[in-house]
């Protein structure tokens, strides 16, 4: 990756932000991480094909280095303190075989693991996290999915490492977002820390994941080993979910709810007795996050060009409603 400094940054703190921010090493055709795999395999092939090509501007990767300083300070400050119960940010690793048109391949999935820790019940993982408070409420919700194979993952390596199964895992989440104001002591929706956690003795879970892995796992391996083009991206891995409605006053940043369509975004009104209070009702097109946001290898797919731009065109014919319902 090629980090710019075009704000003019010191340099100090530039090159501060340029180490904490670091790079990947770059791995092999039979070598995958866990988190890795939570790509679609278009996006990982992508990644690895044009890595060092992506250009990102310093201000662009801050959230990411914040995070990595939080995460390095809870680390260092738990590797002081652990005794023998406690295996702190270490890699786990096992082998994953795949049946291909060229035979059967080894691969080598790989996760690193915040803190494995044994008490008298068993092992149990945490991983602690600086993430928006959005994402936290849908891991709640049990919406985050993300995080739940993230874990599955990771009880899989440590099982076939240590021969014994992790009968829990715990994400701890910072909320980057919520403001001391928001806070609230008897809401633990509203906590600084906030504590998610997952059972993990859901062994057809396992195996249905496992079996999205070797897929995962074969689609990428096919493309590498022959000239065939990746599979395209699906709306889910694209994050593009349907269009809904905000409710909100114009001058608010924050939307007071989302709706699926304007009749329910009417029903909301109505029980909430803010008809004639000054609510609004926007279209929000569906967007393709994943692509408009976060994958580097945008400049390289033609689908999530084509994704990114007709959301932007349906951004420029999006309605808006008063709150009688009528489009203004």
């Amino acid at each position: 990756m090629i980090l710019t400094n075009k704000t003019g940054i010191v340099k100090p703190l530039a090159d501060a932000i340029k180490a904490l921010y670091g790079s990947h090493p770059k791995m092999d055709i039979y070598q995958y991480s866990a988190t890795e795999l939570l790509k679609s395999p278009k996006q990982v092939l992508l990644n690895r094909q044009h890595g060092d090509e992506v250009e990102k501007d310093l201000q662009e990767v801050i959230d990411a280095v914040l995070g990595t300083a939080w995460h390095k300070a809870i680390e260092n400050i738990i590797v002081s303190q652990a005794d023998d119960s406690c295996i702190v940010e270490q890699r786990f690793k096992a082998p994953i075989m795949i049946s291909t048109e060229w035979g059967d391949k080894d691969i080598n999935l790989s996760g690193g693991v915040d803190l494995l820790y044994r008490d008298n019940a068993g092992l149990h993982i945490v991983d602690w996290k600086t993430c928006k408070l959005t994402k936290l409420d849908k891991a709640r919700d049990g919406e985050e999915d993300d995080w739940k194979r993230q874990l599955y993952t990771y009880a899989f390596l440590i099982e076939a490492t240590f021969g014994e199964r992790p009968i829990d895992g715990t994400i701890y989440g910072f909320p980057k977002d919520l403001t001391n104001a928001e806070f609230n002591i008897e809401d633990p929706s509203k906590f600084k820390v906030q504590a998610i956690k997952y059972d993990l003795s859901d062994r057809e879970y396992e195996k249905e994941l496992l079996t999205d892995i070797k897929a995962k796992l074969r689609d990428i391996y096919s493309v590498l080993a022959s000239d065939i083009e990746p599979r395209e991206c699906t709306m889910d891995e694209m994050w593009q979910y349907p269009s809904s409605f905000i409710v909100k006053k114009p001058e608010s940043t924050r939307a007071s709810k989302v709706c699926e369509s304007v009749k329910d975004a009417m029903s909301f009104l109505v029980d909430k007795g803010w008809i004639g209070k000054g609510y609004m009702i926007y279209e929000r097109p569906s967007e393709p996050k994943n692509c408009s946001t976060y994958c580097p290898g945008l400049k390289w797919c033609k689908q999530g060009q084509k994704a990114v731009q007709d959301w932007k065109d349906a951004q420029t014919r999006a309605k808006t409603f008063n709150d009688k319902g009528e489009e203004v």
